[in-house]
């Protein structure tokens, strides 16, 4: 060599190069490994990576907040049940019973030779009594000129008959209250009332006004009387049997229907509370949810 220092490169022995390859591999082995951890990883929805998959809205019932993740679906709101439209029935008025049971009435020939507290008290009951002439219990009104009334059914169904007609008379009289007392206990309403008017050719208001003899209510009972083994010709003939039995038929049935609108009423009623105490059970566990 001539001082000048020269480098020359050398090639790398086999050994060296061994190691540079083993170097350059575990190099690019590393990085493969170091890519793969750091990787991204797919939702599970399957959203590219970067992105975010929205929460599934929260459904409500009722204004109520449902869990998505709930096992169980959250139960609807159960609805109430609506009341019944059925209208209240209108009172129907029950006649107060008369103050001693109505006996079965004897025949004019059986009273022969009674004297008027016997008779009265066989045709119109216990409660009948016979009053002096002129008692004010017998309320008397004028029937024509010169002739006034002599019995009378009171307020509380009490028969009053003049004392000191003859047994043929007081039967009459007697037998006629007794049909005010039929009257009284088996046409009540105007279910009766209006029939009778209406077979009389008579309104509503001729019940108990008017001339005596034309009123209804005194053709009903002069009526009831003839149709019993009293007639009394005095009082005309202005209704017959039949007009006043059916009468009586219409306010049976008048009475039937209204009773069969009560069972009704009653009954849906019964069922609406029913109902509504189910509901409230089932609303009690709705409400009850988480």
């Amino acid at each position: 060599m001539d001082g000048h220092a020269t480098a020359i490169r050398r090639r790398p022995s086999a050994t060296r190069r061994e190691a540079l390859v083993v170097r350059v591999v575990g190099l690019l082995t590393g990085t493969a490994w170091l890519a793969g951890c750091v990787a991204p990883v797919l939702s599970v929805s399957g959203a590219p990576p970067g992105t975010t998959s929205p929460a599934p809205a929260a459904r409500t019932v009722a204004g109520r907040p449902v869990d998505p993740g709930s096992p169980t679906p959250t139960r609807t709101a159960p609805a109430a049940p609506r009341p019944p439209a059925l209208p209240r029935p209108t009172p129907l008025h029950t006649p107060a019973p008369p103050p001693a049971p109505l006996p079965k009435v004897p025949s004019r020939a059986a009273v022969q030779g009674w004297s008027c507290d016997q008779l009265v008290q066989a045709v119109n009951g216990s409660a009948a009594r016979c009053a002096e002439p002129g008692d004010p219990a017998l309320r008397a009104q004028t029937v024509v000129a010169g002739e006034s009334t002599v019995g009378l059914t009171d307020e509380h169904q009490v028969v009053h008959v003049e004392r000191g007609m003859s047994t043929e008379d007081t039967y009459l009289v007697a037998m006629h209250e007794r049909g005010h007392q039929e009257l009284r206990q088996r046409c009540d309403t105007w279910t009766c009332g209006d029939a009778l008017a209406r077979a009389m050719g008579s309104s509503r208001g001729a019940w108990n006004d008017g001339p005596y003899f034309a009123r209804v209510v005194e053709a009903g009972a002069s009526t009831w009387a003839r149709c019993h083994g009293a007639d009394n010709p005095r009082y005309g003939y202005r209704l017959s049997c039949e007009d006043l039995e059916a009468a009586f038929g219409a306010e049976v049935s008048a009475r039937r229907a209204h009773a069969l609108e009560e069972q009704a009423y009653d009954l849906a009623w019964a069922r609406y509370r029913e109902d509504y105490e189910r509901y409230r059970r089932e609303y009690d566990l709705y409400a009850a949810q988480p």
